[in-house]
Parts: structure tokens; C-alpha cells; sequence
């Protein structure tokens, strides 16, 4: 959603958003997702969420991809659902 939203925004053939409101309406967006949808267990940054628990793992085993039912749904779609948005 949020890959769909940048290249709207970006779009020179867009009338609805100026070049100057774009970075604004990029932020408002990421900020609805985040502050509405994350949660313990869900981070829309995989390069931040993934790395982390990986390392978090050797100290504390699997426990770091159960705790608070953990959604693996964040790790598997970013990266198609960017291909999707910018394809």
C-alpha cells in the first residue's frame, strides 16, 4: 500500500498532488499505517523487523518470532507487494 501511494504521489501525470504536497501526503500515509496498524507484532520496516529478530534469536530462541503471536505476514509481503506497486 504504502509502494502504491509513493509512485501516486510521484506521478508527474497526477493532478491531484502537487510536487510540493507530495512529501506530505507520503508522510501522512506512513504515519496512518504505522500508528493505526503497527503493533508489537508487526513492523512495516523489514529491513529493521527482520535483522533484529534474527539476532534477537540466538539469544533468546524461537520465542523471538512467538512473542505476542508474531505475524510473519510482515516479512513475506513487503517486498512483493513494492514489485507489485512500482510493476
Amino acid at each position: 500500500f504504502i509502494g502504491l501511494v509513493i509512485w501516486a504521489n510521484l506521478d508527474p501525470a497526477n493532478p491531484f498532488v502537487s510536487p510540493v504536497s507530495a512529501p506530505f501526503a507520503i508522510g501522512l500515509v506512513y504515519a496512518t499505517l504505522v500508528w493505526g496498524f503497527a503493533d508489537i507484532a508487526i513492523s512495516p520496516n523489514l529491513a529493521r523487523d527482520l535483522g533484529t529478530r534474527i539476532v534477537a534469536t540466538i539469544f533468546f530462541g524461537g520465542e523471538a518470532f512467538s512473542y505476542l503471536n508474531y505475524s510473519w505476514i510482515a516479512v513475506l509481503v513487503n517486498v512483493p507487494a513494492t514489485i507489485f506497486a512500482t510493476g
